[in-house]
Formats: C-alpha cells, sequence, structure tokens
C-alpha cells in the first residue's frame, strides 16, 4: 500500500505528463444538482492511448473555494469504466 504522501507526490509529478500520442477528453457533462456551493456533477472521461480508446462514466462532488486550484475543490469522484 502506498502512503498519502508518497501518493500525492507522485501525482503532481506526473501532472501534465502523457505518452506522446495520447489524448484525455470529456463529453456529456451534466449538472446535477447545486446547494451552498456544492455541486454534483456527471461526465464521460474518454481516454485513448496507443490507438485504443477507453471511456468511464464519472460522478463528482465540488465546492466552490476561492483559494483551490481553479476555484474549485474535489470533495468526491467516482469512476466506472465502459464496456469495451
Amino acid at each position: 500500500m502506498t502512503d498519502r504522501q508518497t501518493l500525492l507526490d507522485r501525482m503532481r509529478g506526473a501532472y501534465g505528463k502523457s505518452q506522446a500520442g495520447a489524448r484525455i477528453w470529456i463529453e456529456d457533462f451534466q449538472l446535477r444538482s447545486v446547494h451552498d456551493g456544492v455541486a454534483v456533477v456527471t461526465y464521460v472521461e474518454w481516454q485513448e492511448v496507443g490507438g485504443q480508446k477507453r471511456g468511464r462514466l464519472s460522478t463528482a462532488v465540488l465546492r466552490a473555494r476561492d483559494d483551490a486550484r481553479n476555484g474549485v475543490e474535489w470533495l468526491h469522484v467516482h469512476e466506472t469504466w465502459l464496456p469495451r
């Protein structure tokens, strides 16, 4: 098991890096609910690496926060891979 700090360091080190020719994009973004600055959203994230395309349905709970990157704090995310 990886400890929290090691995982965070790895995630920060990987930010903005990808395999040559890799693409990631989202489609079907939907705002499901907003209450007291907290939003629930869904979207489909697509990834194409080495000519293979996979998608996953994502649900995220976000909160507006001025000192967070882009003014949004991610409170929770759940992702389910779509069938190939």
